[in-house]
């Protein structure tokens, strides 16, 4: 069994929490089905779950984490993260309260902070790290309130000045913990540890790196083959993502744009372009999540087969959705009767930047091509070039 399993929300989230322990040598791997192989339980010393709940129904989305949540409670696992958004987008308060009913713990450690990405966590709500200015619209602690949770909010000073370990003990239920560095950070993934694991951590990118900081540093990380072409898969229309496109695009990578019903054509002339964008263009109407899973789906087969077709070496791929659509259009073009369905496996190599992890895919039609996960909201307006060159070089940037 691995040493640490998290269970993530969506794809990147599932990346980015892991990657700092690859990134001290540990062996860790991302898995997109809730079925797991034995042959992956044993390959892995860090395993990171997609459970794919971020945009469903509340319905779905607790059908499908609370059974999740039964499996890892009676098979025993080792230690145990719970990822949620640093936005705290989806189903936060649904998570914290199936956690608590489902696992064998007497608190969970809320702390989404992720510093490195300019976001803090202060009395419930995101905050910018530095202005400490909203970036959500406060409803976490209501909805936490509506579900009859216990709630102890954790200050900054309480968190400075010691005794953090005490106050989760005496809290019980859920220790709400703020914090705007990753110093903060490090001191509640040091009260975490002090805690042990009747305590679950629950949190973004930026905690899951504190505790990879604890992690043992085991080997240095292998060299890596740097890849001839780079083709980053964009379907989010976050506007930073949209800002690194563009950004990009001015630098001289060539654009295509994919609009929903379009037909796959192999495009044999762009071989020999090094830097390459597929977009999504957004329909103007809103979806439902069905309809924008259907949307993604499309997007991703498109994006898949067009990957292959074109022997791309390097893919970036932005927002969870869209990554997911990816690996799943991949594992479709050869599919295989495993557990998991035949959906491509990621083995995670560490981080090119903070939140923006470089992993193989293991499996199917796209075996052992070099990928970069992106949140859609993370980056400056040169993410997407920083990420391309470092795929063109040997190693991790």
């Amino acid at each position: 069994m691995p040493d640490l399993l998290l269970l993530a929300d969506d794809l990147t989230g599932a990346c980015d929490a892991a990657a700092p322990f690859a990134a001290r040598g540990a062996r860790t791997n991302v898995l997109l089905s809730p079925r797991l192989p034995a042959d992956t339980l044993y390959s892995a010393e860090i395993l990171s779950l997609d459970l794919n709940y971020r945009d469903c129904r509340p319905k779905d989305a607790e059908g499908r984490l609370a059974e999740v949540l039964r499996v890892v409670s009676q098979a025993g696992t080792g230690r145990l993260y719970l990822k949620v958004d640093s936005l705290l987008r989806g189903h936060v308060a649904l998570a914290l309260r199936l956690a608590l009913r489902e696992l064998d713990i007497s608190s969970l450690l809320l702390c989404p902070a992720f510093p490195a990405n300019g976001r803090g966590f202060s009395g419930g709500r995101a905050v910018h790290s530095v202005t400490q200015a909203p970036l959500d619209d406060g409803g976490l602690r209501h909805l936490l309130q509506v579900a009859g949770l216990p709630v102890r909010h954790i200050t900054l000073s309480t968190l400075r000045q010691g005794g953090l370990a005490e106050a989760i003990q005496a809290a019980g239920g859920i220790a709400m913990v703020d914090a705007l560095t990753d110093e903060d950070l490090d001191r509640v993934a040091e009260a975490s540890a002090a805690v042990g694991p009747g305590c679950l951590p629950v949190g973004s990118g930026g905690l899951s790196s504190a505790l990879a900081r604890r992690w043992p540093l085991r080997t240095a990380l292998p060299r890596l083959e740097a890849v001839e072409s780079v083709l980053a898969i964009v379907g989010t229309a976050h506007p930073e993502t949209l800002a690194q496109v563009e950004h990009w695009v001015a630098r001289g990578a060539e654009r295509w744009e994919w609009a929903e019903g379009t037909e796959y054509v192999p495009k044999q002339e762009t071989r020999a372009v090094p830097h390459a964008v597929v977009q999504l263009r957004m329909p103007g109407a809103t979806r439902s999540p069905e309809g924008w899973h259907a949307l993604c789906s499309q997007f991703g087969a498109y994006a898949a087969r067009w990957a292959v077709d074109l022997g791309a070496s390097g893919v970036i791929l932005t927002g969870g959705a869209t990554a997911r659509a990816f690996l799943e259009g991949a594992g479709a073009l050869c599919p295989c009767a495993r557990e998991d369905g035949g959906l491509p496996q990621l083995h995670l190599q560490g981080e090119v930047l903070p939140g923006m992890p470089r992993a193989s895919v293991l499996g199917g039609p796209l075996d052992g091509l070099q990928v970069v996960a992106k949140s859609g909201g993370f980056g400056d307006p040169a993410a997407l070039e920083v990420l391309a060159r470092a795929l063109r070089q040997t190693g991790l940037g």
